[in-house]
């Protein structure tokens, strides 16, 4: 068996790129009116100067048919990095934290922030993850009403990767813990 594959090529986009460089956001397309959402991630105010990143609450959008990148007024309620978003239904689940290197240390908090697409509103009372299961910089997917968080870190040294399976079900906002990964592990996708 041979993996076929595909041709990629890469465009530029007419537009000059997002308004405020970041890292570490996430994204996640809105194929009702073609936008692609850019959530939050690490700024560096400075480039020149060390130490100065800090988390955002920035959202921009990018629209695929005018392939222009814009700023959003739908900011985050919070701001959020090293985290991983998905959509199921007309909501966007932004989930995780994490704060590298930050001094004194902080751990994640296992921040959850959700909007819903057709009313552009934020939720005010998210959950969280479970308690002492919170992460940040983990692989995540969907399946169904389901999201699935494999892995993560949770302090600031990054020193305490997890080999753990959560699973967060969007209809009853019940988390699970499923069974183990073989390794611990963060900074990974979960497709």
């Amino acid at each position: 068996l041979e993996l076929q594959r595909p041709e990629v090529s890469w465009n530029p986009t007419s537009g000059m790129g997002l308004e405020i460089s970041r890292t570490h956001g996430c994204m996640v397309k809105d194929s009702s009116n073609e936008l692609v959402y850019f959530f939050a991630g690490r700024t560096d105010p400075d480039r020149t100067q060390n130490n100065d990143e800090e988390p955002s609450d920035i959202v921009e959008t990018f629209d695929t048919s005018t392939m222009m990148w814009s700023s959003s007024t739908l900011a985050m309620p919070k701001t959020q990095q090293y985290h991983e978003c998905v959509r199921i239904g007309d909501k966007v689940y932004a989930i995780g934290d994490w704060y590298p290197g930050s001094s004194p240390g902080t751990a994640s908090t296992g921040r959850m922030q959700i909007l819903n697409l057709s009313t552009n509103v934020w939720d005010s009372t998210p959950p969280t993850m479970p308690f002492s299961k919170e992460v940040g910089n983990f692989g995540m997917a969907a399946i169904g009403e389901n999201i699935y968080i494999a892995g993560g870190v949770q302090n600031a040294s990054a020193n305490d990767a997890t080999d753990r399976l959560l699973r967060y079900n969007t209809s009853t906002g019940i988390w699970t813990e499923l069974a183990s990964m073989s390794e611990e592990r963060y900074a990974f996708p979960l497709v």
